[in-house]
């Protein structure tokens, strides 16, 4: 029997009923991938509904074969090398939604991103806490480019490969390099206060002794750090005015 106004899914092309009159984010019932489902031009306007043929209080069955099918499917294995570190061999890419420049797809009930899913599908558990991308491609799947690690370290990892925004840099920043080497050689000729060159320079003086102390800003080089640390540890209070 034809099903009447029938969505189908674009990957295993299977097709259930949906009453709604626009465009849902889906699971597809039988092999679980989402994507947008655009609705027929007669039924623009009607009332919006429920996506029919789904068990489990709406939540679709799970299928493991048809699944990795459908996931591989939307991946391309023949991807660029990196760079940095070419013995990885190539990425594998995904092909279909992303986010941020990371893939994204349904996985049990919920959206993922497709390289933590993939580690899944090969490990059988997620990545502990996160999985990282020691090929720097977030739309990279393959999971020996992929590392478990925390935020930290991939912080760290950002800072020792360049791509982590520092100094005048950062989106936030009110100052440059070149103010930090002026405000040091200011401070440290003992012509100014704290928060006389925070009024000059627009930022707090708190701001202004954590950079004379080297606290922040520390990829720049200091002037003399001897002679200025030295006259930090006399001039400066413990307590922050």
């Amino acid at each position: 029997m034809a099903i009447k106004n029938p969505r189908r899914c674009e990957v295993c092309q299977y097709a259930w009923r949906c009453r709604s009159g626009y465009a849902w984010i889906v699971l597809c019932p039988k092999c679980r991938v989402s994507g947008y489902h655009l609705p027929r031009p007669e039924e623009v306007g009607r009332k919006r509904g429920k996506p029919k043929g789904t068990l489990g209080g709406g939540r679709p069955t799970y299928n493991s074969d048809t699944y990795l099918e459908a996931f591989w499917a939307k991946v391309n294995k023949n991807g660029p090398v990196p760079k940095h570190c070419p013995e990885l061999g190539p990425c594998w890419e995904w092909t279909a939604s992303k986010y941020l420049g990371y893939g994204m797809v349904g996985f049990e009930g919920k959206v993922h991103r497709a390289h933590r899913v993939a580690w899944k599908l090969e490990h059988g558990r997620w990545p502990t806490p996160c999985g990282l991308h020691k090929c720097d491609n977030p739309a990279c799947v393959r999971s020996s480019h992929v590392f478990e690690g925390t935020k930290q370290d991939n912080n760290l990892d950002k800072k020792l490969k360049g791509r982590l925004p520092i100094g005048s840099k950062h989106g936030q920043s009110k100052l440059t390099e070149k103010q930090v080497i002026e405000i040091r050689g200011l401070f440290a000729s003992g012509e100014f206060t704290q928060i006389e060159l925070g009024q000059r320079f627009g930022v707090s003086s708190a701001t202004i002794r954590n950079i004379a102390l080297s606290k922040t800003w520390k990829h720049v080089a200091h002037p003399d750090s001897k002679s200025t640390n030295n006259f930090m540890e006399e001039t400066c209070p413990t307590s922050v005015q």
